[in-house]
C-alpha cells in the first residue's frame, strides 16, 4: 500500500476499492447526462472487481451479482431510458455499497 515515500508493490489494489466506485458513479452521471453508452460501459468495468469480490462474500452472495447485472442492463439502455429508469435500476447497486460503506464505517 502506500508508504511514506512513495507507493509500494500492491498500488493497484487501492484502484478497485471506493476510487473505482467514485470513478464509476461519474462515469455513470456522465452517461446520464449525455445519454451515451460508452461512459457507462467505462462504469461497469470500473465496478466489475467490486462487485466480483462481494459476491465471493457470504453477506452479499446473491445480491452483488443480481446488482451488477442491472448496472450493465443500465449500461445498455442510458440511450432510451429516462432518468428515473435509470435511478430505479441503479438502487439495489447503490444500495449493496451504501451498506459496505456503513459496515465499514461502524466497524
Amino acid at each position: 500500500m502506500a508508504t511514506g515515500f512513495g507507493f509500494g508493490p500492491g498500488w493497484w489494489v487501492l484502484l478497485l476499492g471506493w476510487p473505482a466506485i467514485l470513478g464509476a458513479f461519474v462515469a455513470f452521471s456522465l452517461a446520464a447526462a449525455r445519454k451515451s453508452r460508452l461512459p457507462a460501459i467505462f462504469g461497469c468495468l470500473l465496478v466489475a472487481p467490486m462487485f466480483l469480490y462481494l459476491s465471493a462474500t457470504p453477506r452479499f452472495l446473491w445480491l452483488a451479482p443480481a446488482a451488477f447485472v442491472l448496472l450493465c442492463v443500465i449500461a445498455w439502455r442510458v440511450e432510451k431510458s429516462g432518468w428515473i429508469t435509470n435511478c430505479l435500476l441503479a438502487l439495489p447497486a447503490v444500495a449493496i455499497l451504501a451498506w459496505l460503506g456503513y459496515a465499514v464505517v461502524t466497524q
